[in-house]
């Protein structure tokens, strides 16, 4: 009789614990994923192609919305994907891009860094960047007292880069900045500014308003028109149009029996000639050097200035 009772019960038992031990248990929604957030660990993979262990998520689908954080392994050294690991394998690796002044773009040089935090989030079609980002525009200027460049930036030395590596900053500069490099770049790379002991000064006809006419051609020689205008200079030696006109005037007075007393006044330039008024005349010719033949030499041309370094974003 027990075991009438028993046996079917030990057979319920036996059928729970199979289904306890080999059905997995539901996975959490994606809602409360995005509730909770998700930690990944240290990521495996390579620098570049970032591998996340998420066992609970079945597809990207579970993640769409979701941060998830993690420690690189390396710092990027270009684009980066990431695929996840989860009980069925990888899912298909898939860019990781940030947001810009331009839209989303793919990772340039150093923007994972090993062992700091970062955060993304699958918006359907790409992993976004969500922490460590810039809010700077790419092609910004970013001046600071480091001995180094920011993180993200590059110093404004006039140095030569890949377009392939750098494309976000070569979307919004160009070859703008290449005549003017003191290397020549070769194909396939472009220029960033050179500001090296140089200050900044706004277009003189930016906006809508037209030129205001503070930096011009005609007025100092500087042609502040189109963005990478360069001029000026360190010293400056003067010439005479520089100087003001200078009329000089001087008395001469002649004492003599014959004839007798007189006396003028003239503007005394060079070969100036001075007639006397008496029945005897007397003239004399002579040069006036405002300078007494000094040799000019270059004049200091530089305002109060305090020193750091200046760094584009790219």
């Amino acid at each position: 009789m027990i075991k009438r009772i028993l046996a079917p019960t030990i057979a319920a038992l036996l059928a729970a614990l199979v289904v306890y031990c080999f059905v997995p248990p539901p996975r959490p929604s994606a809602a409360q994923f995005a509730d909770q957030g998700t930690w990944a660990g240290t990521a495996g993979g390579t620098s570049n192609a970032v591998v996340l262990n998420l066992a609970n998520v079945g597809s990207l689908n579970d993640i769409v919305g979701v941060q998830i954080s993690f420690n690189p392994a390396a710092n990027n050294t270009g684009p980066v994907t990431i695929a996840i690991t989860n009980v069925l394998g990888n899912t298909t690796a898939t860019a990781l891009q940030r947001p810009s002044s331009i839209g989303l773009v793919g990772l340039s040089l150093n923007e994972l860094w090993a062992g700091e935090t970062t955060s993304v989030k699958y918006n359907g079609s790409v992993f976004v960047l969500s922490s460590n980002v810039d809010s700077r525009g790419v092609g910004d200027t970013v001046e600071t007292r480091n001995s180094t460049a920011p993180r993200g930036t590059l110093l404004e030395d006039g140095s030569c880069y890949s377009q392939t590596t750098f494309a976000a900053l070569f979307s919004v500069i160009g070859t703008t900045y290449n005549a003017g490099a003191p290397v020549a770049c070769s194909g396939g790379q472009f220029a960033v500014p050179d500001s090296r002991g140089s200050l900044f000064a706004a277009l003189d006809n930016q906006g809508a308003n037209g030129a205001a006419n503070r930096l011009t051609s005609a007025g100092s020689g500087c042609s502040a028109t189109s963005v990478a205008f360069r001029c000026g200079s360190e010293k400056y030696v003067m010439v005479r149009s520089d100087l003001p006109n200078t009329s000089v005037s001087v008395a001469i007075t002649q004492t003599g029996a014959a004839n007798g007393s007189s006396s003028g006044a003239v503007g005394v330039g060079t070969g100036a000639t001075i007639g006397m008024c008496c029945a005897t005349p007397i003239s004399a010719t002579g040069a006036f050097n405002l300078n007494n033949n000094v040799t000019q030499t270059a004049q200091p041309n530089v305002p109060p200035v305090l020193g750091g370094i200046r760094a584009i974003k790219y």
